[in-house]
C-alpha cells in the first residue's frame, strides 16, 4: 500500500516507487516489460467552483485527454539523449480505443461522497496509455468540498511483441498471423488494465487517519 496525499493506493507488490518522483511506480514485469503507473491527487476545492467551469473545463473526458498530453511532455522530458525529443510531444500520433464512463467495484469504507469516473484509453506506437480520471464530490464531514483523482498506467506493445510474441512463435513452431498477433496484444493489454490499473482505481479510498483529522477540525470550530 502506497499513501499520497491522504489517500490509499494499492498497488502490486513488484512496482516499485520512484525514487525521484514518489508518485510514480515503475515494474519490470515479465508479459509488460517496463510499465508504469503514475498517481496524481489534487486539492480539494469548494464544490461553488464547479459551477464556475465550463461544460468543457469540467467534463472528465476533456480531463483525460489533457492528463494525456501531460503525460506525453513529461515522457519527452525525461528521455534520454536530446535526438530522442521532439518539439511538440502532444503532436504524437494516437488512436484512441475508448473513453467511458467507469463504476468503481469496491468502496472499502463506504464511501459518502459522490463519486464520478471515467476511463480512457490511448494506443501509440510501442505501448497504450491508460488513465483514469475521479471525481469525489460533497467530500465528508462538511460536504462542501470535491477532488479529482487521477491514476496513469502503461503497457509496453514492444516488449509484449519481443518476447512473449516470440516464444509464441516458437512453441506454435510457425509465424503467427498479423490477426493473430494483434488478438494476443490487445488480450494481454486488456488484462493489464482489469488486473491492475482497474484494481487500483477500485481499492483506492481516502486514509481513516485524514477522514478522523478533517472531523476534529470540524467539530473545532462549532
Amino acid at each position: 500500500m502506497s499513501q499520497i496525499e491522504g489517500y490509499n493506493f494499492f498497488l502490486p507488490r513488484d512496482y516499485k516507487r520512484n525514487a525521484d518522483k514518489q508518485t510514480e511506480f515503475k515494474s519490470l514485469d515479465k508479459v509488460a516489460g517496463e510499465s508504469t503507473i503514475t498517481l496524481g491527487v489534487k486539492d480539494q476545492l469548494p464544490i461553488d467552483f464547479l459551477d464556475r467551469l465550463t461544460d468543457k473545463e469540467k467534463d472528465l473526458k476533456v480531463l483525460c485527454e489533457s492528463v494525456a498530453d501531460d503525460f506525453l511532455k513529461n515522457s519527452n522530458q525525461n528521455d534520454a539523449g536530446e535526438d530522442k525529443k521532439v518539439d511538440d510531444p502532444t503532436a504524437t500520433v494516437r488512436y484512441m480505443v475508448s473513453s467511458k464512463p467507469y463504476i468503481r467495484k469496491c468502496n472499502l469504507i463506504s464511501d459518502k461522497a459522490k463519486n464520478d469516473c471515467w476511463e480512457t484509453h490511448f494506443r501509440f506506437e510501442g505501448y497504450d496509455l491508460y488513465i483514469s480520471l475521479l471525481r469525489r464530490s460533497f467530500i465528508a464531514p462538511i460536504m462542501d468540498m470535491y477532488q479529482d483523482i487521477i491514476i496513469c498506467s502503461t503497457f509496453n506493445i514492444k516488449h509484449f511483441e519481443e518476447t512473449q510474441l516470440k516464444k509464441e512463435q516458437e512453441n506454435q513452431d510457425r509465424v503467427v498471423t498479423a490477426d493473430e498477433a494483434e488478438a494476443m496484444v490487445n488480450r494481454a493489454s486488456f488484462n493489464h488494465l482489469r488486473d491492475i490499473h482497474r484494481s487500483i482505481m477500485d481499492t483506492v479510498h481516502q486514509s481513516e487517519d485524514l477522514i478522523g483529522s478533517q472531523t476534529m477540525f470540524f467539530k473545532s470550530i462549532i
